[in-house]
């Protein structure tokens, strides 16, 4: 309760992100370990080589699928996020864009994760595709969105339209469209112009700690794997 009394003071002066990052709450359930082992289908059950770790939060699903890999970078805006990171030997870089030089030296990268941050984006467009180039030719995003669409982007205590919009008429939440149709439109109007071929699909809860007035909230994420199409490889 008393944190939660905090929580409320705080995000009067800061960002959701940066309130749980000082208060070292904020952590999300997307899946298990041996969910994402089910949905990513490895050969010999990992993949090696470079993870990239987009919005990575506290770095409690980046552990997970740190299993998978060799090494792990991870990107934040929140400074309080990063020093979590980088406690857990996540190398964390301070940007929220991918153009950034340390991002670009690393790659590239067997495996990006984008875990419910395109919702969150001002650019999601132009994110998807630098995310398309930091790829490896036979590498794999993983993709976390919750469904019906909602977007908006934090501007310290704001909440702001994105500069970019994702052509996502008929699977939007504020028109009260279904799971279902965010998920057929998001994959034929956002992933494939973007040069990706959806590999695998799951609709799985997604549990984030909540606020003074609900202690958890429980959303419907969409889970996809993507691939670089084969004409962008």
């Amino acid at each position: 309760m008393l944190t939660s009394m905090v929580s409320t003071v705080l995000n009067q002066f800061y960002s959701v992100t940066d309130t749980n990052g000082m208060l070292h709450r904020g952590q999300m359930f997307v899946f298990s370990r041996a969910q994402a082992a089910r949905l990513l289908n490895f050969p010999n059950g990992r993949c090696g080589g470079k993870l990239l770790d987009i919005g990575a939060g506290d770095g409690n699903v980046t552990a997970k699928l740190a299993t998978f890999v060799d090494t792990v970078y991870s990107t934040e805006v929140s400074m309080p996020m990063v020093r979590a990171l980088n406690a857990k030997g996540f190398n964390a870089t301070h940007t929220a864009v991918l153009s950034h030089p340390d991002i670009i030296a690393n790659g590239p990268y067997e495996m990006i994760s984008l875990l419910n941050v395109l919702d969150r984006a001002d650019t999601p467009l132009t994110l998807l595709n630098q995310i398309r180039d930091l790829l490896t030719p036979t590498g794999v995003l993983l993709i976390a969105v919750v469904l019906p669409f909602s977007a908006f982007v934090e501007m310290g205590t704001q909440k702001l339209p994105p500069k970019e919009v994702l052509p996502m008429n008929g699977g939007l939440c504020a028109d009260g469209d279904s799971f279902e149709d965010a998920a057929r439109i998001m994959s034929a109007k956002v992933f494939t112009p973007c040069g990706f071929e959806v590999h695998s699909f799951s609709r799985v809860p997604y549990l984030c700690r909540g606020d003074i007035s609900q202690p958890y909230y429980v959303l419907h994420d969409a889970l996809f794997t993507l691939k670089k199409s084969l004409h962008n490889l």
